[in-house]
């Protein structure tokens, strides 16, 4: 139950192509665990702005991804038909979401940003809605499935509103699997609401050289961050947190015979995030086949 806007920007002064991975700002919504947290579930919705290895068409412009996580990665979706791999034999996710909205067109690749954007302003975040009835068994067993449907809303240059949605057997087919999920995952559970907010790099290209001495440099490609006349960084900006009294209780009370649901969100059901001006870097640079406690800290 998250929103927020991020700058969009290439973060990187040359573009290396695809030979990159990094996300901009962004968080990781975990399920709130009933009694304590799972012991090896990884399950979330992360996603965001950024670039993939994976990529089939890579852009110097960011691409936005859903980045929903089924336990321990054994599928994902990123969008409506975005799964894990691209062998179509084996789905891994890419059933997973449902498109709302006829208005934009949302290639498998990810969502296409305005080539050129540089540091405007991107909204995105994701709230339940009962667009589906739970049930009591799922494939058959005595697994139930909730109906949070979490639902992609967007605010762009040319669009704002509900997009997508994640379908509540994304989460609950993995209880089928696993027992031990049954009513822990994303479609029962609400998302906690205090979540850290983390920019994620995975790799960015550097040379390395050794001098006469046998001391070892390193250059990593140029990053650049959006900047205003004063010098100043803005890359995340009203970061929201929302009950169900955001839209979920109209949608509901709407589709139980009630008043129309207008789509209008009720700030009573929000809560706005402040910066506790706390946070660090742990970017590492190093060349393939390094040791973990040889690699070396980014100050």
């Amino acid at each position: 139950m998250r929103k927020m806007y991020i700058a969009a920007w290439p973060l990187l002064k040359q573009y290396p192509g695809q030979r990159f991975q990094s996300g901009l700002p962004g968080t990781w919504m975990f399920a709130q665990p009933v009694d304590k947290p799972l012991e090896k579930g990884y399950s979330d919705i992360e996603g965001g702005l950024g670039w993939w290895r994976d990529t089939e068409y890579a852009t110097e412009t960011p691409k936005f991804i859903m980045g929903g996580v089924a336990p321990n990665f054994v599928e994902w979706a990123n969008g409506p038909g975005a799964g894990k791999g691209r062998d179509w034999a084996k789905p891994n996710g890419k059933y997973a979401v449902a498109q709302l909205s006829p208005w934009v067109l949302w290639p498998p690749d990810g969502l296409n940003l305005k080539q050129g954007t540089r540091g405007e302003w991107f909204g995105y975040g994701y709230l339940p809605l009962p667009l589906t009835q739970p049930k009591t068994k799922t494939d058959g067993q005595d697994i139930p499935t909730g109906n949070n449907c979490w639902t992609l809303f967007l605010n762009a240059g040319n669009f704002k509103g509900p997009v997508t949605f994640f379908t509540p057997y994304f989460w609950s087919r993995n209880a089928v699997r696993e027992s031990r999920f049954a009513g822990q995952l994303l479609d029962t559970r609400p998302s906690n609401p205090n979540r850290a907010l983390q920019m994620e790099t995975q790799h960015i290209p550097s040379v390395h050289a050794t001098d006469s001495k046998g001391v070892t440099y390193a250059r990593v490609t140029p990053i650049q961050f959006p900047s205003d006349a004063q010098g100043d960084s803005a890359l995340v900006h009203r970061i929201t947190s929302y009950n169900k009294q955001a839209l979920w209780d109209s949608v509901q009370a709407w589709f139980d015979g009630g008043p129309f649901a207008s789509g209008a969100v009720n700030s009573n059901g929000a809560a706005l995030h402040e910066f506790p001006g706390r946070g660090g870097a742990t970017w590492r640079i190093y060349p393939d086949g390094t040791d973990k406690d040889d690699k070396i800290p980014v100050a």
